[in-house]
């Protein structure tokens, strides 16, 4: 297992993701609708984006992601009140990772963009998700139209022995008692929108 560095596109945000390996991580291209939105809202698709819409992430869990610089820049926006907290760097609108709103759960979402480019030799082979809400040509596409059953065990797998061994917390997007550590900005249904056309 290895032990990555992870930063912001100008390097104001630093961290680790720890003890990275195809056993401890899930390696997934996520097509779908919300993702996108995300990243055109964040201004930086160019740079996240891979040719179909999608948005490579690499999944951990909060014990193993370490910031050690920059917390005074981690922004948190949902694109609506029950969705995904998506955390990013607001020095440069680098996505930072992506977590469902239970304290309890063993995930965080790592975007690849944050890793260095040496990381594929670590996270495993990937596996495309969501390709029905791909753009351009599907026919190039090496995706599922949602996500294949192995994986969604694997999921479910990790997130059981997660919760078992505590590995929730500690969380560097969450204070010892569960509590965000930055405030969510919620989108508009006008913003949304705006982000999604834009996709």
């Amino acid at each position: 297992m290895a032990d990555l560095p992870v930063q912001c596109a100008c390097g104001t945000v630093r961290g680790t993701l720890q003890d990275v390996s195809p056993s401890t991580v899930s390696n997934v291209v996520c097509h779908c609708d919300d993702c996108r939105t995300f990243v055109h809202h964040l201004g930086t698709a160019d740079d996240v984006l891979t040719e179909h819409g999608g948005v490579h992430i690499v999944q951990s869990t909060p014990s193993r992601y370490t910031l050690t610089a920059g917390q005074d820049q981690v922004g948190l926006v949902r694109l609506s009140p029950r969705g995904l907290l998506r955390f990013y760097a607001t020095c440069c609108n680098t996505p930072l990772a992506n977590m469902v709103d239970r304290p309890g759960l063993a995930f965080v979402g790592v975007p690849r963009v944050t890793l260095p480019a040496d990381a594929d030799a670590h996270i495993g082979p990937q596996v495309g998700i969501q390709a029905r809400f791909a753009t351009g040509d599907r026919s190039t596409l090496d995706a599922h139209d949602k996500a294949p059953a192995s994986l969604l065990v694997r999921t479910v797998f990790r997130l059981g022995v997660g919760r078992m061994q505590g590995l929730h917390k500690p969380s560097p997007f969450r204070d010892a008692d569960g509590t965000l550590t930055v405030p969510a900005t919620v989108l508009t249904k006008e913003q949304r929108a705006a982000a999604r056309d834009a996709g």
